[in-house]
């Protein structure tokens, strides 16, 4: 009896001894995961934070306050009392009367379809209004030509705050080159030629002190910038009232061409900074809301940002190589990878859309160089009493095959008709495709009803509401 009673027991222990490790072993599995990757993450965080370190060390920013640090070190505070004042006084302007109608500035406003020196009113109605605004704004107008004295870029009041930063002054930028496209314009429409470069050279010095390379944003601004002061400068080519000595002055205010690969390294370091800005934000964030942890439990994994790190990278080295095509390929594929990774990850939530933006910077050395053509063809013209019937004849001003050729190698669309001539390049809805049609210049000149088989023709043909001044330049 005892015996039994002894057996029943012990089984009856080993029973439950066996419950205990079914409970036991998963337990232990768990904790051996959890083990291993928390173990993982430590080493590679220690691995983040050596990098930190390296780049504290070489003067690179990777939070908010190496950032500021790294944007006091590369702009100046010379001019930027006076810079705010205009950017007030610019601001105090909008409240001039009907200034909903001004050119540029208003909503309501047209500028002149063609800007013909001493013109009559009758091309261009708004000119009485637009003379009484620019009467009002020229202490403006001298005070930009004061400041542009100033070494550049100049520093602007800014507190790098992560996603919190406030950039007033990259959106203010565009109020001021515009304001000074209307007096261009408004100088070359009463031959005032001399009042006309000094707009065009105030362009480029707002153009200069608002480069401050700030983040990707303030990098597509000052493309738009450049873009503003260029398409002046074309609109003066149209009738042309320039001496030979004004062209060639105009011609060396575009040159040399943009550090496109350098602009694109110094600004993605900034966006990256800002990224990593923005993880420190969440993480400080998250320690004050306990709830959101479990769906944001991603956002402050080392491997996240150690992810993001690599993707950032490979967006900054994306302009290493001098091809400009090798860089469409390879921005292309880094889109790719980037979107394999999962839609909640760092990378996928604050990676830009590198493709589309080097392509806006790729875009406006394309414009430089259209617009350079421009002012060489004007000077062929004034040398030889006639238009060049090529543009290879261009070499004979100066001109190198380069500088009359897009980035594709492709030469700019080229044709004289009458006593006209007509250039133009890539309509700017062309994509960056893999497709070869897509990255060809229309030997067709864009408005015509002629077709060359679909090859870019399609692309080409517009509405005559369309305004072909962004790729099409006529030249009377």
């Amino acid at each position: 009896m005892s015996d039994n009673l002894d057996r029943s027991e012990s089984e009856s222990k080993r029973g439950r001894y066996k419950h205990v490790w079914l409970v036991l072993l998963p337990l232990v599995v768990l904790l051996a995961v959890a083990a291993y990757w928390g173990a993982k993450e430590w080493k590679v965080a220690r691995a983040n934070q050596r990098q930190f370190e390296d780049w504290e060390e070489a003067g690179i920013p990777f939070d908010s306050t190496s950032q500021q640090k790294f944007y006091n070190d590369h702009t100046y505070p010379q001019g930027t009392a006076d810079w705010i004042k205009i950017e007030q006084l610019t601001e105090w302007g909008h409240q001039a009367e009907d200034f909903k109608r001004l050119p540029y500035l208003g909503y309501e406003g047209k500028e002149p379809k063609v800007l013909i020196p001493g013109g009559e009113t009758s091309d261009w109605p708004e000119a009485p209004l637009v003379a009484s605004f620019l009467k009002e704004m020229e202490p403006v107008i001298d005070l930009i030509e004061r400041a542009s004295s100033h070494p550049t870029p100049v520093r602007f009041p800014v507190n790098f705050q992560g996603s919190k930063t406030l950039l007033t002054h990259v959106q203010n930028a565009r109020s001021m080159a515009r304001l000074l496209s209307l007096d261009c314009d408004y100088a070359y429409f009463s031959q005032d030629t001399e009042r006309t470069l000094r707009d065009l050279s105030l362009m480029a010095a707002t153009t200069e002190a608002y480069d401050g390379r700030e983040c990707l944003v303030s990098g597509l601004v000052n493309i738009a910038l450049r873009g503003i002061r260029m398409g002046a400068l074309r609109r003066t080519l149209t009738h042309c009232e320039w001496s030979a000595a004004e062209l060639k002055t105009l011609r060396s205010s575009l040159m040399p061409k943009e550090d496109i690969a350098t602009r694109w390294q110094e600004l993605m370091v900034s966006e990256r900074a800002f990224g990593l800005s923005m993880i420190n934000e969440s993480r400080e964030e998250l320690a004050q809301s306990v709830g959101q942890q479990a769906r944001f439990k991603l956002f402050t994994a080392p491997t996240e940002v150690k992810t993001l790190i690599e993707v950032y990278q490979r967006i900054i080295e994306l302009p290493i190589e001098s091809d400009v095509s090798s860089w469409r390929r390879r921005a292309s594929a880094l889109e790719d990878w980037v979107y394999t990774l999962p839609a909640n990850s760092l990378a996928g939530m604050l990676a830009p859309a590198s493709g589309q933006c080097l392509e806006a910077e790729v875009r406006s050395e394309e414009t430089r160089r259209w617009t350079l053509t421009a002012v060489a063809i004007r000077q062929f013209k004034q040398k030889n009493g006639k238009w060049p019937e090529r543009l290879a004849e261009l070499e004979s001003v100066g001109l190198k095959l380069a500088d009359y050729t897009d980035t594709e190698k492709n030469v700019f669309g080229y044709e004289v008709e009458g006593d006209k001539a007509f250039l133009w390049k890539r309509h700017p809805n062309q994509s960056w495709g893999n497709n070869l049609a897509d990255r060809q210049i229309s030997k067709i000149r864009p408005g015509t009803d002629q077709d060359i088989d679909g090859f870019g023709a399609t692309e080409m043909q517009i509405s005559e509401e369309e305004d072909m001044s962004d790729f099409l330049l006529e030249l009377n």
